[in-house]
């Protein structure tokens, strides 16, 4: 899918989508965070693997514009898709596009489902970040002996950047981190306990 997607990079403040805008690309926030405004007031905060024009590609979206402003918080980068290329790239990488789409398709109907029906498609267990462990987290992995040689490849500004975007929270007995029947999209380590 590297081949298909090309990479926009942003700075903070930047506008990714400006309301009224036609949507023209199908992308993925790939590094970074962004937020949802709609006549300055903040909704959403989008991050990575948040994704911008999926309904618009898989044709589920009456409107083909952008309903609020979509403004960078942080400096990033999106994987995008024009709208213009998906003909030329899936003649170039059938399968790929086939990809790309698949995810979009899988997307736009969590999100019709979530508008019909009121509840999520997929049912996953929402962890709320605690912050409160994040130095136990730091201790657990530098312990560990393979984790330690994985992060010796890394720079320092990168080991800190993946060990901050670990969420942290707390249990209690019997609270419940996976539900059947679903599909959650994160690894889960369990540090204490």
């Amino acid at each position: 899918m590297q081949t298909v997607f090309k990479v926009l990079t942003f700075k903070r403040n930047d506008f990714i989508c400006k309301k009224g805008d036609e949507v023209d690309f199908f992308g993925i926030l790939i590094h970074g965070t962004v937020f949802a405004s709609v006549e300055h007031n903040r909704f959403r905060t989008l991050q990575i693997g948040d994704m911008f024009g999926y309904m618009e590609i898989s044709e589920l979206s009456p409107s083909t514009r952008y309903k609020f402003d979509v403004i960078a918080e942080t400096d990033g980068m999106i994987a995008c898709l024009p709208f213009g290329e998906i003909k030329t790239e899936s003649r170039k990488s059938p399968i790929a596009c086939y990809r790309i789409l698949e995810l979009a398709a899988k997307k736009s109907l969590e999100v019709f489902h979530y508008n019909v029906f009121g509840h999520e498609y997929n049912q996953v267990i929402k962890h709320t970040n605690t912050n409160s462990q994040v130095k136990k987290v730091r201790e657990f992995f530098m312990k560990n002996p393979i984790v330690k040689a994985f992060f010796k490849g890394f720079d320092r500004k990168d080991e800190k950047a993946i060990l901050s975007a670990l969420k942290t929270s707390e249990m209690e007995p019997a609270d419940r981190l996976v539900r059947k029947a679903t599909k959650d999209r994160c690894i889960i380590f369990v540090v204490a306990g």
